[in-house]
């Protein structure tokens, strides 16, 4: 048996003000997510977002859940190594741990991932 007495969660990626987490407003609460344009290993961009989507209305279907999850859409004035709309390691720290104006980038990405398996 392994104990985690020592283990604790981080607490909030990102600060409204000292001490006040952001949180996604709403009832229920809904995150507007701006999903990457560019590629996810082998799927394309449509492909990675109709799965991440999904995936949320099965947390979604869950009775104690209360966060839903909105396709913002692509951002086109992005640009990144894969043309408009991508997220990249070079431009997402542009729209994290700031106020982006409601940016909530969900990032594909191919780099590092073995395109062969």
């Amino acid at each position: 048996m392994v104990w985690a007495s020592g283990l604790r969660a981080g607490g909030p990626l990102d600060l409204h003000s000292p001490g006040i987490p952001l949180r996604w407003m709403g009832d229920p609460p809904t995150a507007l997510i701006h999903p990457d344009a560019g590629s996810l290993g082998n799927l394309d961009a449509g492909t990675a977002l109709a799965n991440l989507l999904a995936a949320a209305e099965n947390w979604e279907a869950v009775g104690s859940s209360s966060l839903r999850i909105q396709n913002g859409g692509f951002i086109g004035s992005i640009q990144g190594p894969e043309g408009a709309g991508d997220f990249a390691v070079s431009n997402v720290f542009d729209f994290l741990g700031i106020d982006n104006g409601g940016v909530t980038p969900i990032v594909f990405d191919s780099e590092d991932v073995d395109q062969n398996g």
